[in-house]
C-alpha cells in the first residue's frame, strides 16, 4: 500500500469528524517521521505493514473524539513539543499568554513558581525563555513524572515539588530572590462549565486537573491566595500573581478577590482571540 492509499484509508476512518483530512495527514506524518512536504512529495512510496496497522489504529482513535494530543503523545506549547499522558491537561496555545505576561515582569532579581505544574509547559517555558530559577509545584505524582520528564528532554531547570500549591515551597528557596512571580494554571472549572465542556475534554483529560468545585470554579484560586496571605512575610514584597481563568468567570474575579483579598490590584488580559484569560495580581 503507497502513503497516498493509506491516507485516504485513514481520513476514512476519521470522517465525519471535521478536518478528517488534516487530522490523517498528522498521523500519517507522526507514524513515518516525515514532514507534511515529504508525504506530498513523495506520496506513491510504500508502507510497510506496521506503519500501516499502527496509523489505522490511532485513526479509529480520533474517529472515537480521542484528543490529537494523547494519540501523539505530544503537544506544541510556545514553538516547543511537550510530552503528555492521560494523567495531566493538554497544553493549550490560551495559555501562551500566561507565559507572555509572566516574561514581561521578569527581571534580574525574579525567580518564578509554577502552582500546579502538570506537563511542566509553563514551568519549562518559563525557564527556557528566561534563564531564571522556577520552582514548579503539584499534588500528582503522575503529573510530576510528565514534567520531569519534558525538563529533561528540553533541557531546563526546573525544580518539582509534591504538594499542595505553596505548601511544599521552603522559605529558604525564596530568599535570594527580590522578586517572585507566580503562575497558576490550576483547575478552575465549575460543575456545570465541565459539564458543558466537547466531548474530547470530559471523556478524555483527567476531569481533577480541570474541575475545582461546584459553585464557580474559583475555590482553587482561593485557597491559593489564602496561601499567600498567611505565608506573605516569606515572600518578597515584589510579588505578582497570574492566574488562567474561563471568560465566564470574567466578572466573578471581583467579588471573589474582594472575599479573599481585598484592595488588591489586578488587571485581565485576553487571549488571542479576544477573550479574558489571565488575571495578573499585583502584591
Amino acid at each position: 500500500m503507497t502513503r497516498k492509499e493509506l491516507l485516504k484509508e485513514l481520513t476514512s476512518h476519521i470522517v465525519p469528524r471535521d478536518h478528517a483530512g488534516d487530522d490523517a495527514r498528522q498521523l500519517l506524518t507522526h507514524v513515518l517521521n516525515i514532514s507534511h512536504a515529504d508525504l506530498l512529495a513523495h506520496d506513491d512510496e510504500d508502507v510497510s505493514s506496521f506503519q500501516k496497522s499502527r496509523s489505522i489504529r490511532m485513526a479509529k482513535a480520533r474517529s472515537r473524539n480521542t484528543p490529537m494530543a494523547y494519540i501523539l503523545r505530544s503537544r506544541s506549547f510556545f514553538g516547543r513539543q511537550f510530552a503528555v499522558n492521560d494523567h495531566s491537561l493538554i497544553p493549550r496555545p490560551e495559555t501562551e499568554i500566561m507565559v507572555e505576561e509572566a516574561v514581561a515582569l521578569c527581571n534580574d532579581s525574579s525567580m518564578f513558581i509554577d502552582v500546579g505544574v502538570g506537563s511542566g509547559a509553563i514551568a519549562v517555558t518559563l525557564n527556557l525563555e528566561t534563564n531564571r530559577p522556577i520552582i514548579g509545584t503539584d499534588i500528582s505524582k503522575r503529573a510530576l513524572k510528565i514534567a520531569k520528564k519534558n525538563a529533561r528532554k528540553l533541557e531546563a531547570q526546573v525544580s518539582l515539588h509534591e504538594g499542595s500549591l505553596l505548601e511544599p515551597i521552603w522559605p529558604n528557596e525564596l530568599k535570594r530572590h527580590e522578586r517572585v512571580i507566580i503562575t497558576a494554571n490550576l483547575p478552575y472549572l465549575s460543575e456545570d462549565m465541565w459539564n458543558t465542556s466537547p466531548d474530547e475534554v470530559k471523556n478524555y483529560e483527567p476531569k481533577i486537573a480541570l474541575v475545582s468545585d461546584a459553585s464557580d470554579g474559583l475555590d482553587l484560586y482561593r485557597e491559593l491566595l489564602m496561601q499567600i496571605n498567611s505565608r506573605r512575610e516569606e515572600l518578597p514584597k515584589d510579588l505578582f500573581v497570574l492566574l488562567e481563568i474561563d471568560p465566564r468567570q470574567n466578572d466573578l474575579i471581583e467579588p471573589m478577590l474582594d472575599e479573599v483579598a481585598p484592595g488588591i490590584s489586578f488587571e485581565i488580559k485576553n487571549d488571542l482571540a479576544g477573550k479574558p484569560r489571565v488575571v495578573i495580581l499585583t502584591f
